[in-house]
């Protein structure tokens, strides 16, 4: 087994000359890339970009790059570059320093750091801050270190005495299931191999490995399958079903900032598990409450979201508004830090098609338009519905179930503070879920239907609210012909007249007094395979409090608009 500590301080970079690292032009970066391609006898964009640790920028913006510094010459058509004008044989590198500076606090001295350690951070100029992860190895000089490795050593043995099916579950959990990673107080980490534990734990570990549900007299085995073998959303689906309470009335939300303060309650007053489908996870503050909430929840947190690098491209491929874009611009970042968060407190998650959005407890479950992001949880205009206990309610849960089950396609498992992906095989359970809400294909075939008898029994009008507004051919010439009232926040891919609302991200559908649509979906059915979920209701009480909202709505965007004058 291994200890190590996690230092905070700084990473530094000089200069064997002695001269002080300064920011770099970009000609000057772009030239020494050429000169040492040259010498490497590279020439291809694309691996230029993998040796020189660009990766992170797109083929093209390389290649642009070259252009712009080096001249159309430079560049064949082919994506590749020629050699450099100036001979690089000539060409040496500057060669440099690391340290790591150690804060005051942690008591100890810079750590010399060679050029290859693979900690150094790849976009190093002269100082930055961050983290070094540290072996403790036996009988080092500093008294320091020795006593921290004493302490882990002492606290990580009481954990496998006092704790063993939490260590059990550490290494099943783990792919390769031979060696696990174990958080322990004062920064530091284990990392354990399956052959450092006692040999009971070891046998358990292999049993149940190989098939968890065989019978075994380990007691360690039977404890583990009673405690943790249950943990699976599978199993929330009969087990709440015998604890149902008498249904409350639905909860209604459609404002901007609201949503907020109505998920960070139902995260916060949960107890037993929370169940969380969020297209993106991007919002530090929540993503914080549900990391330190994961401790209390003896049922777990599962997560369920769309890690796609693909996504916002997809999505997003007609925005207009340059908030908008902004945001999603920093999407990656933002999602990034969430990510580490999650990582930090071995909190895993799932991946696949879910636009979905909706989080449950055991007290209740959400479903609407607001994503785990900034924009959706303060700024956006959202719309969602709260039930508790009701028919809806299990149907959430059980639906949730046959994502995670059937539809996820890799899951991340934390490690050593990261994720390491794996690929999942989809399986075939057969859940429940349809009675009570409308996938993708079965909203818009609905929608149709609705309109069309909308048509044949005109009383009222029709009311829609969606970011974007892209309706399919016959849903176009059912609307051109009746009353309609349309908004949109972000894009109208029809040529149907519509007013736009700035930062307006929910999705209401009303059809006169006889029927509304609450959804994760907007109204733009363009079939990219994503998993959604629509609430339909016939309640006119339902129908009633999202029409009061909806023009409560309208009331401040008119006042916002007199006052701004941009609408």
């Amino acid at each position: 087994m291994e200890i190590y500590w996690h230092i905070k301080g700084k990473y530094q970079k000089i200069a064997k000359d002695g001269e002080i690292r300064k920011a770099t032009p970009l000609k000057t970066i772009i030239n020494d890339i050429q000169a040492i391609a040259t010498q490497q006898k590279i020439s291809n964009v694309s691996t230029i970009n993998q040796s020189f640790g660009l990766n992170f920028l797109p083929p093209n913006i390389v290649n642009n790059l070259l252009e712009k510094n080096l001249g159309k010459s430079a560049i064949l058509i082919n994506q590749k570059i020629k050699p450099s004008l100036e001979s690089s044989h000539n060409f040496q590198p500057k060669e440099f320093d690391y340290k790591f500076i150690p804060e005051e606090s942690e008591g100890i001295d810079n750590l010399i750091l060679a050029s290859d350690n693979q900690q150094i951070p790849v976009n190093l100029i002269d100082v930055c801050e961050g983290v070094y992860q540290l072996k403790l190895s036996e009988n080092q000089n500093n008294p320091i270190i020795n006593q921290k490795r004493e302490n882990a050593f002492y606290e990580l043995n009481l954990i496998i005495q006092e704790q063993p099916l939490t260590i059990i579950d550490k290494f099943l959990q783990n792919p390769n299931t031979e060696n696990c990673v174990i958080f322990l107080y004062d920064d530091c980490i284990a990392s354990l191999k399956i052959e450092d534990l006692p040999i009971n734990l070891q046998e358990a570990i292999k049993i149940l490995k190989n098939d968890s549900s065989l019978t075994s007299d380990n007691l360690l085995i039977k404890a583990y399958r009673q405690q943790y073998l249950t943990l699976s959303p599978i199993n929330l689906i009969s087990s709440l079903s015998d604890n149902m309470t008498v249904a409350e009335d639905n909860q209604i939300t459609i404002n901007k900032g609201k949503h907020r303060e109505l998920l960070y309650e139902l995260i916060e007053k949960a107890e037993k598990f929370l169940l969380i489908s969020s297209y993106r996870l991007e919002d530090e503050d929540i993503i914080n409450l549900i990391v330190n909430k994961a401790s209390d929840l003896p049922l777990g947190i599962w997560i369920l979201t769309d890690f796609n690098d693909e996504v916002i491209k997809i999505v997003d491929e007609n925005i207009e508004d340059k908030e908008d874009y902004l945001e999603y611009a920093s999407s990656n970042e933002k999602k990034k830090q969430c990510l580490e968060l999650l990582a930090e407190k071995s909190i895993g998650f799932r991946s696949g098609n879910f636009h979905l959005k909706t989080y449950i407890s055991e007290k209740s479950a959400y479903l609407g338009s607001c994503n785990l992001t900034g924009g959706s949880l303060s700024r956006n205009i959202e719309t969602g519905i709260l039930f508790s206990h009701s028919p809806e309610y299990q149907c959430l849960i059980n639906y949730f179930n046959y994502l995670w089950e059937n539809k996820s396609k890799a899951q991340f498992l934390p490690k050593m503070g990261e994720f390491q992906i794996q690929n999942l095989t989809p399986k075939n359970i057969s859940i429940d879920f349809d009675s009570c809400f409308l996938n993708s294909y079965q909203y818009e075939e609905d929608l149709t239907l609705s309109l069309q008898q909308f048509r044949e029994n005109t009383r009222g009008k029709i009311i829609i609210y969606t970011r974007n507004f892209k309706p399919n051919r016959i849903q176009a010439n059912l609307l051109k012909s009746l009353s309609c009232e349309i908004y949109y926040g972000n894009f109208n891919g029809s040529d149907l007249p519509a007013k736009k609302i700035s930062f307006l991200h929910g999705k209401v559908v009303i059809i006169g007094n006889q029927v509304a649509y609450i959804s994760s979906q907007d109204f733009a059915f363009t079939h990219y395979g994503f998993y959604d979920l629509t609430y339909k209701t016939n309640n006119p009480k339902e129908i009633e409090i999202i029409k009061q909202q909806l023009q409560w709505l309208v009331l401040k965007h008119k006042q916002l608009c007199n006052k701004s004058s941009l609408c």
